[in-house]
């Protein structure tokens, strides 16, 4: 199959026919070149975008002026943003690779959004690039997700050419008289991607030749697994992640035995956490309850509290809420104390008030979560057995603004047991079939 008919292939399966709202991230590079050039002779009308890092010197003015000059001569619309990456990078303390990555998706995304939702961005990855990404995956331990290669839709990208080598879009320049312009950088081995290019790439196609094909075909078949493991790697966090309020739960007894330590990876890495951290991760489960590590970009928080590791927002965590495990027998919380006692024997009933609170034990799913009621809170008041807003309830009990403040829940499995101090939920009373009693008493 031509490169052409690659091209058009995966515009179609991306629903991009001519006339679609595209822009072209251009470098004056050969791929991106051809890319234009196959946009164009395809009747499509793309703006392109190119972003001067201003790192190579006149080396970076010169891939401006020939981007400009080509995009005259196709008559091509051309927006371009010129920018300090190295200063961006010292003052943010980044790499200039980093650096130069947010700077470029920051501003396409900016581009891409004044033309409404249906705007795409294209880039001119191909399938060597697809090659070494899942290579230098494998060699960092990324896990499976590293070996499906760059996804062919990402968000508003869309990537055309990633079946297609970088042979093939040379050859397609020399037949069409294509001029581009080369990236000085691409040829040191400064960076670990060229140094894969350039070094292992070549002594990798001595001992086969094939590998180049192998590895197409193998990322293939890892898309294909990863969507079969991807979907198991679901139904297990929903199985056994429970969400409480804000936060996470999880065993971790469970997560931590040895078939089940690839979800340790697969529940945190959607938070920023990293593969460098997994082995922190695994020494946080072998560590004393209180004990913590926070996500590599600062964002979340991983918490060791007594059987179960916690995950929350670093800025969720704090004195609005206090988990309450299985055989705690007093709390000592922003507002106040609570002594906990379970019984099996027969309680007098009289003793239950707004300040005590008997609860079926069985109804309960541990840890509990105490935490400052919130806005939409709901529960099914003692004696109604219907459910009734916590903010018409208390004011119902004529409480001031300062006193609704004060004001706390105790919560099981996302249900509201008690608003403490007030009133139990009608689900959690004791009844006659109840055999084993908790008894929450509540001080301030």
């Amino acid at each position: 199959m031509s490169i052409q008919q690659h091209f058009s292939e995966s515009m179609l399966s991306f629903g991009l026919k001519p006339g679609a709202k595209v822009f072209l991230a251009i470098s004056g590079g050969v791929d991106s070149v051809v890319l234009a050039h196959l946009l164009k002779a395809s009747g499509y009308d793309p703006t392109w975008l190119h972003m001067n890092f201003q790192l190579r010197g006149e080396e970076s003015d010169r891939d401006q002026l020939f981007v400009e000059s080509i995009a005259a001569s196709w008559e091509q619309k051309l927006n371009i943003s010129k920018v300090d990456a190295a200063a961006y990078a010292d003052k943010n303390k980044l790499s200039i690779q980093e650096a130069a990555r947010k700077l470029r998706y920051e501003w396409f995304g900016e581009q891409i959004s004044s033309a409404g939702n249906d705007g795409v961005l294209l880039t001119a990855h191909h399938a060597d690039d697809n090659a070494e990404t899942i290579l230098m995956n494998f060699l960092r331990g990324t896990g499976l997700k590293g070996l499906i290669g760059i996804p062919p839709v990402n968000g508003h990208i869309r990537r055309p050419l990633l079946k297609i080598s970088r042979q093939a879009i040379e050859k397609y320049a020399a037949e069409h008289s294509i001029k581009f312009v080369e990236d000085s950088s691409n040829r040191t081995t400064d960076y670990t991607r060229n140094q894969l290019r350039l070094q292992v790439m070549p002594l990798l196609l001595d001992l086969y030749p094939q590998v180049d094909a192998n590895l197409q075909h193998n990322i293939e078949r890892f898309q294909t697994v990863y969507t079969v493991y991807a979907d198991a790697v679901k139904r297990w966090l929903r199985k056994y992640v429970r969400v409480v309020g804000h936060e996470q739960l999880v065993s971790v007894a469970l997560i931590l035995q040895p078939e089940n330590r690839a979800m340790l990876h697969e529940w945190l890495s959607k938070y920023g956490f990293t593969e460098k951290q997994e082995g922190e991760l695994i020494r946080l489960g072998e560590s004393q309850s209180g004990h913590f590590i926070i996500s590599a970009d600062g964002g979340y928080r991983i918490l060791r509290h007594r059987k179960h590791f916690i995950l929350s927002r670093v800025n969720d965590s704090g004195a609005d809420e206090q988990w309450v495990e299985a055989g705690e027998q007093q709390v000592v919380f922003a507002g106040g104390r609570l002594d906990v006692k379970m019984t099996d024997m027969l309680v007098d009933p009289s003793i239950a008030s707004s300040e005590v609170a008997l609860l079926d034990a069985a109804e309960l799913t541990f840890p509990l979560l105490l935490r400052k009621w919130r806005s939409g809170d709901y529960f099914y008041p003692l004696g109604l057995n219907k459910k009734k807003k916590i903010a018409r309830f208390l004011i119902d009990q004529k409480l001031s603004l300062i006193e609704k403040e004060r004001v706390w829940v105790l919560e099981s499995a996302q249900r509201i047991v008690w608003v403490v101090g007030h009133r139990i939920d009608h689900r959690f009373r004791v009844k006659e079939s109840t055999r084993n009693i908790i008894k929450i008493e509540s001080s301030r």
